[in-house]
């Protein structure tokens, strides 16, 4: 698949009611790319994630729990720490 034109990345988004603000270093699907949720936040995402159809601004969404890095007590020598995604349920968990 060729890549997407500036024009064409804006209509796929504009469907959506995103707005493109940056498509510099755009190269594939992959790209970090720059768009603005209808609300006004500005989102940097990839167009991969984009088309999920789960896809919702992270500010948005009231049911996102961020993490405060300072929250998180120090590593000692006998803690594991354990980063995971769960692809069913589209969950990111850190487990301490």
């Amino acid at each position: 698949m060729a890549k997407l034109t500036t024009e064409q990345l804006q209509n796929e988004l504009a469907a959506k009611g995103y707005t493109l603000v940056s498509d510099e270093g755009y190269k594939n699907m992959n790209s970090i790319i720059r768009i603005q949720c209808p609300h006004g936040h500005l989102i940097e995402t990839s167009l991969v994630d984009f088309r999920h159809p789960s896809f919702e601004c992270p500010v948005c969404v009231p049911n996102i729990n961020f993490i405060n890095p300072s929250d998180v007590p120090e590593k000692d020598a006998n803690t594991v720490r354990i980063i995971a995604f769960d692809q069913a349920t589209e969950k990111f968990g850190l487990s301490i």
